[in-house]
């Protein structure tokens, strides 16, 4: 018996709508000109920020006419504490992959206390979109159909209304979503506390950081299903 539902096509024709709307703007916020470390980048409605130098990724010129954040795959990530997401949602995601081979994460929400509760959206090691949960070691999650290709740019939409999940790239349903284990997947706010989202990385305790390799150009979250 699985734990989620799909029902692939509901609403997918006014979600695609608005995605546009968004997909290929330049974000503003972003500290520094162009080719300087990143220490905080204002992305929808939370305000990212990284005090390390090291691990600051980098101010680029990407999407042909907009900005994006460059991360190195090796210890570039931005974060927020305690960010307003919750069990159901949307998140729009433009990135350009960099090198595929190893597990990535382009956005999760993680209990930075222990070593195995979060949620999270990245790419695979054979380069499908895929959305993990982990519950004190119960592993969660769905994947996509379409394999990327390395150094593309790609516009992700998902949403979760409590029951079904929705995942597009580039405006094309994702069809069919692979179950690849059996359980409650959630949204981001199911972690079980001391939430951090993160952008280029996950930061669970004592586990793999899984960064990623590429350039983010947007990423918007919303707390509720706007495919409704």
């Amino acid at each position: 018996m699985l734990g989620f539902g799909f029902k692939l096509g509901k609403f997918f024709k006014k979600a695609v709508s608005v995605i546009s709307s968004i997909s290929w703007e330049a974000n503003s916020g972003v500290t520094g000109g162009i080719g300087s470390a990143v220490s905080s980048w204002v992305a929808g409605n939370y305000t990212l920020s990284q005090g390390t130098g090291a691990n600051q990724p980098s101010h680029v010129s990407a999407f042909t006419t907009g900005h994006g954040v460059l991360f190195d795959g090796s210890n570039d990530f931005l974060s927020t504490s305690n960010p307003l997401v919750g069990t159901t949602g949307s998140i729009a995601i433009v990135f350009r992959t960099g090198t595929i081979g190893t597990k990535q994460v382009l956005v999760a929400v993680t209990d930075t206390g222990v070593s195995n509760e979060w949620f999270e959206i990245g790419i695979t090691t054979e380069g499908r979109i895929y959305l993990e949960k982990n519950s004190a070691g119960t592993v969660s999650r769905i994947v996509g159909s379409t394999f990327l290709s390395a150094s593309t740019s790609y516009q992700l939409f998902a949403t979760y209304d409590g029951v079904d999940y929705y995942l597009s790239l580039n405006g094309v349903e994702e069809n069919p979503l692979v179950v690849e284990s059996i359980g409650t997947l959630g949204w981001f706010c199911t972690v079980s506390s001391g939430e951090t989202l993160s952008v280029g990385a996950a930061l669970p305790s004592g586990s793999g950081a899984r960064f990623f390799t590429g350039t983010l150009g947007v990423v918007r979250i919303w707390d509720t299903d706007i495919t409704h």
